[in-house]
């Protein structure tokens, strides 16, 4: 068998009219999300595509490149990359890079053999009077899945007590 041969059909049936219509757009998405940035409307983009043979409906253009962002997304986050927003600190830099509104907030270090993760997003920090705080949703994430629990389980015991249960 010729690799070549082999090579040079599949870079043929690659390119034919008969792949899907995602498929199709995949080809041209980096092009397209770059005319998206600069400003051009979704509307003017697939205007574009259906002039030059890739007709969709708008619907139809805004799942597909919405498709296309989340598996990008995804392909990014298993790689180990960073997002958009920037590299993610931990520790005293996310203290530091906390903003002036959020730093009225006491931000408390967490010991490291306390269970608690800390820093894994910007200046989210877990207090120490976590089984109990209000915690923000970033703060929230940090929790383990049985810490987590814990909190659930002791939101439930302070609005319906256990009257027979011993003080400890």
């Amino acid at each position: 068998m010729d690799i070549e041969a082999v090579r040079q059909r599949f870079a043929v049936i690659s390119k034919s009219d008969n792949r899907s219509l995602t498929a199709r757009f995949r080809d041209v998405s980096a092009v397209v999300e770059a005319a998206i940035a600069s400003g051009v409307s979704h509307v003017t983009a697939r205007d574009e595509l259906a002039a030059l043979g890739l007709d969709l409906k708008l619907n139809t253009f805004k799942v597909i490149l919405r498709r296309l962002r989340k598996a990008e997304n995804r392909t990014k986050q298993g790689a180990g990359q960073t997002s958009a927003t920037g590299p993610l600190t931990s520790g005293s830099q996310a203290v530091q890079s906390v903003t002036p509104i959020a730093s009225s907030v006491a931000q408390v270090a967490v010991p490291s053999g306390s269970g608690v993760r800390e820093g894994s997003r910007a200046g989210a920090v877990v207090p120490d009077d976590w089984l109990t705080a209000d915690l923000t949703p970033a703060q929230y994430r940090l929790l383990s899945t049985s810490q987590k629990q814990q909190k659930r389980q002791a939101a439930v015991e302070k609005v319906f007590p256990n009257p027979y249960k011993k003080p400890t």
